[in-house]
């Protein structure tokens, strides 16, 4: 069960890396209707909405569970795909984003928390732990060189198309989401109240800007442009 788990995880992550439209993204939605000025406005606003989603999925997550809480951002990982796909104008670009900032937060976390536990937590050996991890790292990347090397030799100048094809990857990584086993959390402490997470975000500037600097350090590890 447990190497089943892993490679579903694998496969889940090749299969989110497989972006099409990837090469031409910018291009894609300039073509669709959007300017570079409302490109960059919908990012800041895409940033804004995931740091504020950080805390909420979070909290939502210890309750409903890891793997309950990775199977809804994957769905709506795929729904966000088929706005992209559909897009054409400044308000389907806008929606598309919001529903990623969303699902990005979702995942923050949650999904190498699943796989950690998954692999056995704290009883899997160190050196086998950054092994998986590089792994599943190592299968996401894959999967983006392959889709442009595809997108070079094959879709060219069928932007539709290549936004199409990244639809059914997603939707294929949903799909193997379902069959994902639920895993026992490990709780070392008790969690705090979102209420209060929240006052103190508000009430310490200088934790705030810490959280702030790390939300966007990991999102500057996969660029929302190729999102």
């Amino acid at each position: 069960m447990q190497k089943r788990t892993i490679w579903l995880c694998y496969a889940i992550a090749f299969l989110q890396g497989l972006l099409f439209y990837a090469p031409i993204s910018t291009l894609y939605r300039q073509t669709n209707g959007i300017s570079i000025f409302e490109i960059t406005l919908i990012e800041s606003i895409s940033l804004a909405v995931s740091l504020a989603m950080e805390l909420p999925w979070g909290w939502i997550a210890d309750r409903i569970g890891y793997r309950n809480t990775l199977v809804i951002c994957h769905f709506l990982f795929f729904l966000s795909k088929v706005f992209f796909w559909r897009a054409d104008g400044f308000a389907w670009f806008l929606a598309e984003r919001l529903l990623l900032s969303v699902v990005l937060s979702g995942l923050s976390g949650c999904d190498t928390a699943y796989l950690f536990l998954a692999m056995g937590g704290k009883n899997c050996p160190e050196r086998e732990s950054r092994r998986i991890f590089g792994c599943w790292e190592a299968m996401n990347t894959a999967g983006l060189v392959l889709a442009c090397v595809l997108f070079s030799w094959f879709i060219r100048e069928n932007y539709r198309l290549s936004a199409l094809l990244t639809v059914y990857s997603y939707g294929a990584a949903w799909l193997l989401s379902v069959f994902l086993p639920s895993v026992p959390a490990e709780i070392t402490a008790p969690r705090p109240h979102l209420r209060a997470l929240c006052k103190l975000l508000m009430c310490d500037r200088r934790f705030f800007s810490f959280f702030s600097a790390v939300h966007c350090s990991k999102k500057a590890n996969r660029p929302l442009l190729f999102s």
